[in-house]
């Protein structure tokens, strides 16, 4: 048919009725098969697997294409050169230190142009600062692990046998080990990448001596279970480190939001806090760079000219961190207990400072505006210390030729102030500052007891620990009504360490015998008229229990 046509030119523009015919026979020659009902079929089938567009057909010609996973090979030679010059030049494989560096120069030269904030100041903090974030997604398991620690030794170790007792002798001997292991290596994880950060906690530059340590199983409890003081000073100090570069990226990552147009309320609104008691790993910064965000900016984030430079998207790379990593994390507030040691100076027993200061139990509006105030068990530790220093001081004020010291009445801040020459003390709460005598100091010091110590009763025997039966559950709640438990609980909590963590009474005997020589105003319990209604057949081995039950019972009414 091509020879019947001489001037294939001339089709621009057909002329006359030869021309079309000539035309419409060449167009025959090449639709004509298209629609030949033997092979139509076929050739839809072909078409369809070449362009079709399902979710099943994501192999095919078209969606290769749309994906970029054409096969450069398979264009002829010629037309791949002509069209495609770039598959020929050299590309240097992805480097993120350069990425790195790219950053900064881009973020000096716009400062030192605008002398500005930063245009990527998540980005820039995370890559330069990466490292000191390393830790961050182990805090969970570090506050985990002290707190095992310190329901399992807290008043139950003095200082010289928890120096000698390691990690390891802890683990051999723990109840769940998979869980304390586990604890550990997350507290060890911490300690390893973050410690190297932490040079001082407050005031205090901690020693070399310290600085130098490298966490395992061969070191001691003490680095483990946090306190104000030796070895316990690094414990401390690295959780606090902890919380305070968590929450210093987390505020970043509000303030980009915020810059990135978010409105201002909804972004405070929308601002979490958890306390250390229910930080989990779902609340921790963690990341993933060479796994994750490396290859999505080698891949997403970097462009290379006509002229062969390389451009970097940092502001998608930024998204991508929000998008993925950072965004919805909750602040974390620090609420830390302290381990109490049995030869600690401030373990004191308030039993002499009783006989020489009358003592009255505080109202519970006190004792619920107090805890209130103080906000935290490190707060309330730091109150009690004070308290134990004015008890301390009032027992050997006068020795053993004073029994009694008139001083019942005298404001708790006065006596700091003016007798022990105290100036600048802060209590923590403006109620104890204003309103606690000298006569609460008892009722004052077990309540902070009790707040910042996990469990009182941790030293005491496992034989006085026994469970009550309903029956006699019943019987203890019912007595309670009866009871004055503001005076009974405060006794016979006290009676409970002092007498019950070396075992020598029995577990059989009778807790109203216990009781009933325990002092209020220089008056037996057996001779106050309320004590008559508390349970005969209670025993020993139920005491704590028994304890318990009270001290709910007085809490719910």
């Amino acid at each position: 048919s091509g020879g019947e046509i001489k001037n294939v030119a001339t089709w621009q523009r057909l002329r006359d009725s030869s021309a079309r015919n000539g035309w419409e026979r060449l167009m025959a020659v090449r639709t004509d098969p298209w629609f030949e009902s033997k092979s139509l079929g076929m050739k839809i089938a072909t078409s369809k697997s070449m362009f079709g567009t399902t979710d099943d057909d994501e192999g095919t010609v078209f969606m290769s294409e749309l994906m970029e996973r054409v096969d450069a090979t398979s264009m002829p030679t010629k037309l791949r050169a002509h069209l495609c010059p770039a598959l020929w030049r050299y590309r240097s494989p992805f480097s993120l230190e350069d990425f790195t560096m790219e950053l900064n120069l881009l973020e000096n030269m716009q400062q030192e142009e605008k002398r500005g904030a930063s245009s990527f100041p998540l980005l820039t903090s995370f890559l330069n600062e990466e490292q000191t974030l390393r830790p961050l997604r182990y805090l969970p398991a570090a506050i985990e692990f002290q707190t095992l620690l310190l329901k399992r030794f807290n008043r139950a170790l003095d200082r010289e046998t928890a120096l000698h007792m390691t990690i390891k002798d802890v683990l051999k001997t723990a109840p769940n080990k998979q869980k304390w292991r586990e604890a550990f290596e997350g507290f060890k994880n911490a300690w390893n990448l973050g410690w190297r950060f932490v040079e001082r906690f407050g005031c205090l530059e901690l020693p070399k001596a310290y600085k130098d340590i490298v966490m395992d199983e061969s070191i001691s409890i003490n680095f483990c279970m946090p306190q104000e003081k030796n070895q316990g000073i690094c414990a401390l100090a690295l959780t606090n480190y902890l919380c305070t570069r968590h929450n210093q990226f987390v505020e970043l990552v509000y303030e980009r939001l915020l810059l990135r147009g978010g409105n201002m309320q909804r972004i405070e609104d929308r601002k979490s806090v958890v306390t250390t008691n229910f930080f989990s790993t779902a609340h921790a910064l963690s990341y993933s760079l060479q796994d994750k965000f490396s290859p999505y900016v080698a891949k997403n984030c970097v462009t290379l000219t006509d002229d062969g430079r390389i451009v970097y998207d940092f502001e998608n790379a930024e998204q991508y961190l929000l998008d993925v990593f950072f965004t919805g994390k909750p602040l974390v507030k620090q609420m830390v207990r302290m381990v109490q040691y049995r030869d600690d100076e401030g373990a004191v027993n308030t039993h002499l400072f009783r006989q020489k200061v009358n003592q009255v139990p505080l109202s519970r509006e006190d004792q619920k505006k107090i805890l209130s105030e103080l906000g935290s068990p490190a707060a309330a530790n730091k109150c009690m210390r004070l308290l134990e220093t004015c008890i301390s001081f009032l027992q050997a004020t006068g020795g053993n030729l004073v029994q009694k010291l008139d001083v019942a009445d005298l404001k708790i801040s006065d006596y700091v102030k003016d007798v022990l020459l105290m100036d600048g003390v802060v209590f923590g709460s403006e109620t104890v500052k204003r309103n606690i005598k000298l006569k609460h100091v008892d009722a004052l010091f077990k309540i902070l007891r009790g707040y910042t110590v996990a469990d009182v009763f941790e030293a005491v025997r496992p034989k006085y620990k026994d469970s009550l039966d309903q029956k006699a559950s019943s019987i203890v709640k019912d007595s309670s009504r009866k009871l004055q438990l503001e005076v009974l609980l405060p006794a016979m909590q006290e009676a409970i360490i002092q007498y019950l963590s070396e075992g020598n009474m029995s577990a059989d005997g009778p807790i109203h015998e216990f009781l009933g020589y325990m002092e209020h105003d220089d008056v037996y319990f057996n001779d106050m008229p309320w004590f008559q209604h508390f349970p005969k057949m209670l025993l020993m081995k139920n005491i704590c229990d028994v304890y318990k039950v009270f001290e709910d019972n007085y809490s719910a009414t």
